[in-house]
């Protein structure tokens, strides 16, 4: 199962010392009964606030090709590419 980016909503929740607005990636079942309880929020849509790491993994799940893509800036524009295809 794929992991998926939620924000936080409810503070302390997913790691100690989380407050509401912290993101982090958990697994997408995690995720979900999470968000029906309104602790998290799912993030969908990849942001220049994932680490590069978030947007590779995000990347590989879709089947993205990066084509040699490294930092932040390359990776979000390679995955607004594949959007659009």
């Amino acid at each position: 199962m794929a992991n998926v980016k939620v924000r936080v909503l409810a503070p302390n929740f997913i790691k100690r010392g989380s407050v509401p607005g912290d993101e982090f990636s958990i697994p997408e079942a995690q995720a979900e009964r999470l968000r029906a309880q309104g602790r998290v929020e799912i993030i969908d849509t990849p942001t220049d606030s994932w680490t590069v790491a978030q947007l590779k993994e995000y990347a590989q799940e879709r089947g993205v090709e990066l084509n040699g893509a490294r930092t932040k800036a390359e990776i979000l524009a390679a995955l607004a590419g594949a959007e659009r295809n």
